[in-house]
């Protein structure tokens, strides 16, 4: 420290400050010094989209994360540029936590059979209404936390999105 004196580490334990860009509270200079700057170019969504909806008993977590990034990937692209409207990981975690709510409704919050055995038919069957049950309740939770948020000409395409993101879901 400045007194001269020496502080013993413990090499077990990091301490972390993330600092965002363009926030009202910025980190004063002085503490910024004493931290290493690391860059985080760009977080992957599908991963902590995959993540977060196994950790809430999403049986299809995989093929719902790759649905989800693309519908937000793809709103980003074709929707018109508005100040308010989020498409990142601010939106994707609200988005989350009301599928929480909405898997729990439902009743459906068992997790998923991973001992590896082989699928017979009949479970086969039953996985693919366990896939588009979950897909209707992400659907549902995606039209209800963004809807509400888009610009009327932008609610259509939006619409349309869903529908070619989630084939045979019914709206």
């Amino acid at each position: 420290f400045t007194d001269g004196r020496l502080a013993r580490l413990n090499s077990n334990v990091g301490v972390f400050v993330t600092m965002n860009p363009n926030t009202r509270c910025a980190v004063p200079e002085n503490l910024k010094l004493l931290f290493r700057t690391v860059t985080m170019v760009h977080p992957d969504r599908r991963v902590i989209i995959r993540i977060k909806l196994a950790a809430l008993g999403f049986k299809e977590s995989a093929m719902l994360a790759k649905k989800f990034d693309i519908l937000y990937k793809l709103a980003e692209w074709q929707l018109t540029q508005q100040g308010h409207y989020d498409f990142g990981l601010r939106s994707i975690i609200a988005v989350i936590r009301t599928a929480k709510t909405a898997l729990s409704a439902s009743g459906d919050s068992t997790s998923k059979d991973r001992r590896g055995t082989i699928l017979n038919l009949e479970t086969r069957r039953r996985s693919t209404a366990a896939l588009l049950h979950e897909e209707a309740i992400l659907m549902d939770v995606l039209k209800s936390v963004n809807l509400p948020k888009l610009v009327q000409e932008d609610v259509q395409v939006f619409r349309s999105l869903l529908a070619a993101v989630f084939p045979g879901v019914p709206e």
